[in-house]
């Protein structure tokens, strides 16, 4: 499932890892896209793999959860140019898939992409890493104190505990952080992670 916010490249990379042969920072979509990643193991076996592309805007963020239950893994796609003002959003919306029960755990790992890394104004994969981590504690902190519901706060404190500052390291799904360019045609790590995944 690839996700994240609205003009980060998740439909440019999707058509990217489609091999359209159009190279395009950001290609705005409005509906789920569904497409397949075929590639060949060492051994020259064939494989293949589903891939849904889902809008990024948040009133469209309900489509997660129609997808969710099949999901292996997730490849969230940041802006790694405009990531500044965008980053509560993409903080919500990556603590939302954190928290989603069907995404929840250690069978489904994230692949935080990085996109536009190729630009001199680019952050670095560190300096995102820390402001989503930021970000997050502040929305879990503020969740937190407006939940009566012991379930809902316990779904939550599984971030981590909650008098600790959050971090990826403490969520129960692996994350990882990797810069990616689909202008420059540069996704090999997002290949890759889809490739592991689908091992699972």
């Amino acid at each position: 499932m690839i996700c994240g916010p609205s003009g980060a490249g998740k439909t440019a990379l999707f058509l990217g890892m489609q091999k359209t042969g159009t190279l395009v920072d950001t290609v705005t979509s409005m509906q789920e896209n569904i497409g397949q990643l075929q590639w060949n193991t060492p051994k020259n076996d064939a494989c293949t793999i589903a891939m849904v592309d889902l809008p990024g805007n948040p009133s469209l963020r309900f489509l997660v959860q129609k997808y969710a239950p099949q999901c292996k893994g997730v490849v969230f796609v940041v802006d790694s140019v405009d990531f500044l003002p965008n980053v509560t959003l993409a903080a919500e919306h990556l603590l939302d898939l954190l928290l989603l029960p069907d995404i929840a755990g250690p069978k489904v790992p994230i692949l935080v992409a990085c996109n536009k890394a190729e630009r001199v104004t680019a952050h670095g994969v560190d300096f995102l890493r820390k402001r989503l981590e930021k970000e997050i504690e502040q929305l879990k902190s503020t969740r937190i104190s407006l939940l009566e519901d012991r379930t809902a706060k316990q779904l939550i404190s599984g971030l981590g505990k909650t008098d600790k500052y959050f971090s990826f390291a403490d969520c129960r799904n692996k994350v990882e952080f990797a810069k990616v360019s689909v202008y420059k045609g540069d996704i090999a790590s997002v290949q890759k992670f889809i490739q592991a995944v689908s091992k699972r």
